[in-house]
Order: structure tokens, then C-alpha cells, then sequence
């Protein structure tokens, strides 16, 4: 068939816009990351300016500062922002104050803006700066793939758009659709026809990699809630990353360094008289800690996990020191840390690393190793803990063990490690006890030691110092009478062993969510009755086996939440416990209701809930509430608290938003810990893979409905019936994979 001059205008019209679209690509390719420098840039620019107006005069001064601040108050001026907009006018002078007086208000305004600029970090909000937050998480998310998508984009052009285009331009319309076609030979006919028949052929071809080209860049891209879901299972990993390319806002205001000067020196600390902010003095001890660790690169090809700007500090601390108790406050990353340390000295050729922790968290360790190393976590326990740890004598790696196996190794393995971590280093505080005894005398043999604790002193100064002795004996024998000394000097003698940095230190971006998932082995009888629910095709009977040890130390999960509640206890936080379960609640209540409150449940009346609520705002004493998820996710502001804890997975994705959503909130001012004990090897494995896909069916209502956020059926992507079925398929593949 001839083909007409509209046949080709269509093909134009084809070839163009299938050419817009490349450029538009490239165009938002290009941008990719100036944009998110901008947008970051903008952000930052309005919580610094939030700052400044959110900033109160009155916070701080002598008599003769409150003096002014009264006089400003007369006029109307009580925060920062207030008084900049008058001293805009550049030959302002306020009533009341003298020229000159005005010129230093002037200055010192100036000053104290600069200031709280210095402490304004870049914070993701969602609440108040959703466009903005998005974007720039959305250019974060894109920023790895600039370089792929680019070099797709060449591609294109090189391999399709160029030729092609050259070929259309050689095509000889002039002779189609007129009477020139009529006086054309049929030999030329026919092979105009032919490149017609390739041009279109060329044409569809280009259009189908486009579209394909877009249907991947929009998978790469997703969606707004799967951007906002994976910011909130991984801020920390964002704000990392928004650290090590430098955005305006993530840099703080003092370096690792300086503040482990201001720990070490004793200046963040105001017993004895020293102020916080003035120069703390440097002895020649610490100058020359500091010169160490300044030649020290703490990466290494080994470790996957991009480090913090403090975690890089506290790395490079243990590599400079070789023996130090790290009392980070949990949350921190402490482990992180340890295994930067154990890639660096792996890549040095230094192979052989013995992790020490309670059994319950030796999982969790194993999974922590293989997602932020490259090397070999193994753990050694059970029957046959002798041949596991003569390979790791031969082959090297992350040995994992418990306190109660690690006396019962081969002397001569134990005494060829390179490093030694000893997690929940409490554990080992008392030199009395043969397992402390143990652990210290490997301490002091091998070449580096770290002692991980976020509570070194539980009830007395000598806790810290009987773990202290084994790292360095001569700074705990500078310590027989520590209890004596000022918090300042006892910093000071601690400095070439002990770091500890807080969250209101580093983390300057709070709030902000922090998600753990830890996995715990089954306890023996545990296992048993899983086996046994799993046999009778009893799901809940399943789902809450991982609870059903008679002792504490023979329940990981109850181990590891009683371990979190108490630390928190010990620290100042409150604590929410999830549960779909009452009996598994009641459990947990009465193993922590020396710092807990009654159970909220199904059944306890409104005014009962009330009142319990009310009591756990007000306490200074007990910090722990616990919570069945169905019935109390909802409705409840608990802002007080900032750690989460959730039991096992819920069948419906919606149940454990909700229920977090009753801490992380408008309104919350700390840092939230979200822990998520999880059993391995049991139907949580399975619950979360197959609940992941499922929880995706709820954008369609997040991304654009205010119902989905205030109606837990909107957002539920499991009914009833669903539900059911979901269970069946869940017991089915647990009964194939133990053969019962």
C-alpha cells in the first residue's frame, strides 16, 4: 500500500513526541541533584527561620539580661524573631534604650541568630512541610540512580533516536501523496514503500522503549507513601546519607571530635564550676588521644553500612585506643560501630573477631553481620559449638557466642582473637562471677577489647570501674575512691577508655523514628510448643509460642524486652508494649510491674482507661505501659513515650501503624525506638514477607485521603475473610518446612 502524506505527518508527530519525552527525562535527570540541594537548602532556610521566631528571650541571663528582656517585653518583643523585624530598620532605636544600647541589642540579635542557625539541623517533617519533605527524600531516593538512568538515556539516543532521525530526514516525502508518485517508476515505488515499511517499523520500535524507559523510571521513582515508608523504616540510613554529601543542616554544630573534647575535659559537666560553652583546657594526654585518632580512617572496603559522622568518631576512638568501654545510649548504633572496627582490622589482616553477648541477641548480631558486612557471622552454641568454632580458628571471621558458652570454648582459639566484643557488657560487672572472670582475663590478652553498655554504672561508680580494670587497669587504679571525685574529673580520668554520646548529642535532627527488627532464637520448650500449634494447625497458638517460656532466661523475646524496658527505666524513657495477645501481656506485666502499669485491654473501662493513662503521663517511678494492639491502637495521644515495642507481626499492616502512630506524632518532642522482636525460623519469617506486598494496597488511600488517616478500615488491606485465608496459607507452609 502507498503510504500517504498523513501517514508520515503521524509518524513525525510519533518520532517528536517520542523525542520530547527523552528530553523531558533528561531534563529531570540533570536536575536530579541540584534540586535536591536546593530543596533541602529551602527547607533548612524555614526551620531556621521557625527557630528564630520559636525563640524565647527569657530562656537564659543574669539580672542584668532579664532586665532588658523586660524592658523588650514592654514593646512587645519576646522572641528572637520579633526583635530581628525591629532591628531591621538600620537606625532603629527602641524605646527605652539608648542609641548605643540599640546598636548592641542590635549585635547581639545578630549573634544569637547566628547561633541558633548553628544548632538548627535539617529535619524531615511531614506534618508541617509534606512537599518539601517529599521532594527531597524523593531526590535522595534517586540521587544512586543518576548515573544509570543516564547512561539508559544515551542509550537511547545513540542507539535509536540519532539513527532514526537521520533516517526520517532522508525519506523522500516530496514524492508521496501527489502526482509525483503517479510518475514515479515502480521500482522506486517499491522501495520508497520499504524504508515507509522500516520508518514505521523504527517508529513503533522507539515508542515501546520509551514507554518502557518510563514505566521503569516511575518503578524507580514509586510513590509518595512508598518514599514516606521507606524514610520511616529507614530515618537514620537518610539522615546518614543527607550527612555524607553535606546538605545545608547536617553538619551540627560541633565536630565528634570536639565533643569528645568537651566530654573528656570535663567542660559539658557544671558540679565543680565549669560552664558549658567555654574552652575546655587539653592535657597532653588527651592531645595526644586526639593526634591518634586523627590518622585513623575508620572504613574499609569490608563494610557495607555508611557511617555517621559520630560513629565514624567512636570507630576510629576503639581503633585508636584498642581498649575502651563504649556506653553509647542505645539507639545509637553501637553495633555498627563494632563491626566497622572488625571490617577495618579484618582488611588489615587481623581475622579474627569474638563477639560475646546474651543469647537472646546473638540473631540478631548474625543478621546486623551480613547486613552491614562482608564477612562471616557465625554462632557458637549447641552441641556442636566445638566444630563450628574450630573453623572459625581456621577460616577466621565474626565469631558469635553467648556468656555462659564462651568459658566453654577451646583456650586456645579464645587466646587467638584479634578483637573481643563484649555486648550488654553489664552482664560482666561483677569480677566475682565466673563469667565476668572469664571475659576480663580474654581482655587482657587480646590485642583490642570493647566493652558495649548503655548502662555502665547500674547501682554504683564501681560497676564502671570493675569493667574499666580489665581494659586499662592503670585508669581504674586511678579510680579507688571515684566515688569521691567531681563528674568533671572523673571524666577527665576516663577519657583513654570511656565514650558515651547521647541521642540530644548527635542526633540533632530529632525527632525522628528509629526502627529495629531483632531476631531471637525459640527458648527449648518454646520451640516445642511451636512445634506442637504448628501440628494442630493453630495459628494464634503459633503466633504467641515465642512467649510461652516458664523463666525469663528461657524466653529470648522476654529477655531482650525486659532488657530494653529496664534500660529505659534507668534512663528517663517510657516505654509502650504492643501486643495482639492478653495472656502474652499479662505475662510481660507481671515480669515488669515493679515499673509497670496495668494492662490496657479489651474489657477495662473507659474511666479505668482514663485513669491509667493519666498515671503513666504523670509518673517519675514506672515508665512501662502495656497495650492490646486491637483496642488500644486507636484514639490514644501518648507522646510522652519514646520507645515502641511490638510483640510479634499483625495479621493487618494498618493495627501496627496505628499503634505507632500513638507516640510518633505531632507533638512529639524525642526521638522515637521502635523495636519489633521477631522469632526466626517461625511464621513471623513468613508474615512479614507476604504482609510487605500486601501493605502497598494502601496508597491508593494514604496518597490523597483524609480518611485513610482517621479510619483504620480505609487503610486495613486484610479483611476478614482474607484474613482466614492468609492463616491457612501461613500454617500450610509452616507444616511443609517442619514435616509435621
Amino acid at each position: 500500500m502507498a503510504p500517504k502524506q498523513s501517514d508520515y505527518n503521524r509518524l513525525k508527530r510519533e518520532i517528536d513526541a517520542a523525542k520530547a519525552h527523552i528530553g523531558a527525562y533528561e531534563s529531570i535527570v540533570k536536575t536530579i541533584k541540584p534540586d535536591l540541594v536546593k530543596n533541602a537548602a529551602r527547607l533548612y532556610e524555614i526551620e531556621v527561620q521557625d527557630a528564630i521566631n520559636a525563640y524565647q528571650l527569657n530562656k537564659s541571663g543574669g539580672s542584668g539580661y532579664q532586665k532588658i528582656i523586660s524592658k523588650l517585653a514592654t514593646q512587645g518583643i519576646g522572641t528572637l524573631g520579633q526583635l530581628l523585624s525591629f532591628c531591621q530598620n538600620s537606625d532603629f532605636i527602641l524605646p527605652g534604650f539608648s542609641f548605643v544600647e540599640s546598636e548592641n541589642l542590635r549585635a547581639a540579635a545578630e549573634k544569637l541568630k547566628q547561633d541558633v542557625q548553628r544548632n538548627t539541623r535539617l529535619v524531615i517533617d511531614f506534618s508541617r512541610y509534606r512537599k518539601l519533605s517529599t521532594d527531597i527524600l524523593q531526590g535522595a531516593h534517586l540521587w544512586g540512580e543518576v548515573d544509570g538512568l543516564g547512561a539508559k538515556l544515551r542509550v537511547i539516543n545513540g542507539e535509536k533516536v540519532e539513527p532514526l532521525t537521520k533516517y526520517f530526514n532522508k525519506f523522500p516525502v516530496q514524492r508521496i501523496g501527489n502526482m509525483r508518485w503517479l510518475l514515479t517508476r515502480r521500482q522506486t515505488k517499491e522501495k520508497i514503500i520499504r524504508q515507509f515499511f522500516r520508518l514505521k517499523e523504527d517508529t513503533n520500535q522507539l515508542t515501546a522503549i520509551v514507554g518502557d524507559f518510563s514505566a521503569y523510571f516511575q518503578q524507580v521513582v514509586g510513590s509518595q507513601a512508598d518514599i514516606e515508608a521507606d524514610f520511616f523504616r529507614n530515618a537514620a540510613g537518610y539522615y546518614a546519607f543527607f550527612e555524607s554529601i553535606g546538605l545545608p543542616g547536617t553538619q551540627g554544630t560541633e565536630s565528634s571530635e570536639d565533643q569528645f573534647v568537651r566530654m573528656a575535659s570535663g567542660a559539658d559537666v557544671t558540679a565543680d564550676g565549669a560552664r558549658p560553652g567555654q574552652e575546655p583546657p587539653i592535657n597532653d594526654a588527651l592531645r595526644q588521644i586526639m593526634a591518634r585518632i586523627s590518622q585513623i580512617d575508620p572504613l574499609s572496603p569490608l563494610l557495607k553500612a555508611r557511617l555517621r559522622n559520630w560513629q565514624k568518631f567512636g570507630a576510629k576512638y576503639i581503633l585508636a585506643q584498642k581498649k575502651v568501654l563504649l556506653g553509647d545510649e542505645m539507639g545509637l548504633g553501637k553495633t555498627v560501630e563494632a563491626l566497622a572496627v572488625i571490617c577495618k582490622l579484618a582488611a588489615q589482616g587481623k581475622t579474627h573477631a569474638l563477639v560475646v553477648a546474651p543469647m537472646s541477641t546473638l540473631p540478631n548480631w548474625r543478621s546486623e553481620v551480613h547486613k552491614h558486612t562482608h564477612l562471616q557471622g557465625t554462632i557458637i552454641h549447641g552441641p556442636d559449638r566445638n566444630e563450628q568454632f574450630q573453623k572459625w580458628m581456621i577460616n577466621g571471621g565474626i565469631a558469635l557466642t553467648n556468656y555462659e558458652t564462651m568459658w566453654r570454648l577451646n583456650p586456645e582459639g579464645v587466646h587467638m582473637t584479634d578483637i573481643l566484643i563484649a555486648d550488654e557488657a553489664q552482664y560482666v560487672k561483677n569480677p566475682l562471677a565466673k563469667r565476668s572472670q572469664c571475659i576480663h582475663e580474654v581482655a587482657r590478652e587480646v590485642p583490642y577489647a570493647v566493652f558495649m553498655t548503655g548502662t555502665p554504672i547500674e547501682n554504683v561508680v564501681d560497676d564502671m570501674i570493675h569493667l574499666i580494670e580489665p581494659l586499662q587497669p592503670k585508669v581504674a587504679e586511678s579510680l579507688p575512691n571515684g566515688v569521691f571525685m567531681t563528674p568533671s574529673e572523673f571524666q577527665r580520668t576516663v577519657a583513654p577508655v570511656y565514650l558515651r554520646r547521647r541521642r540530644e548529642q548527635v542526633l540533632g535532627e530529632l525527632p525522628a523514628l528509629q526502627q529495629s527488627d531483632e531476631k531471637f532464637d525459640f527458648g527449648v520448650e518454646e520451640e516445642a510448643n511451636y512445634r506442637l500449634a504448628v501440628a494442630n494447625g493453630n495459628f494464634m497458638a503459633m503466633r504467641r509460642a515465642a512467649w510461652t517460656g516458664k523463666t525469663v532466661r528461657s524466653s529470648p523475646k522476654m529477655e531482650r524486652l525486659s532488657a530494653i524496658c529496664r534500660e529505659a527505666h534507668a534512663t528517663g524513657r517510657k516505654v509502650l508494649v504492643f501486643s495482639f495477645f492478653r495472656a502474652v501481656l499479662q505475662k510481660i506485666q507481671n515480669e515488669i510491674q515493679d515499673i509497670g502499669f496495668p494492662v490496657i485491654m479489651g474489657g477495662v473501662s473507659s474511666n479505668d482507661r482514663q485513669a491509667i493513662i493519666d498515671q503513666f503521663k504523670a509518673s517519675q517511678d514506672r515508665n512501662v505501659l502495656c497495650l492490646q494492639i486491637n483496642t488500644a491502637g486507636l484514639g490514644l495521644n501518648l507522646q510522652e513515650a519514646s520507645i515502641v515495642i511490638f510483640c510479634e507481626p499483625q495479621i493487618k499492616p494498618s493495627l501496627e501503624s496505628q499503634a505507632l502512630s500513638r507516640a510518633y506524632r505531632m507533638g512529639q518532642a524525642q526521638k522515637v525506638s521502635v523495636y519489633r522482636l521477631l522469632t526466626e525460623n517461625s511464621v513471623d519469617d513468613l508474615m512479614l514477607e507476604l504482609l510487605d506486598r500486601k501493605r502497598r494496597t494502601f496508597e491508593n488511600y494514604a496518597q490523597n485521603s483524609t480518611m485513610a488517616i482517621s479510619t483504620a478500615e480505609a487503610t486495613s488491606s486484610v479483611d476478614d475473610h482474607a484474613a482466614e485465608q492468609l492463616e491457612k496459607q501461613l500454617i500450610s507452609m509452616e507444616q511443609k518446612r517442619l514435616a509435621v
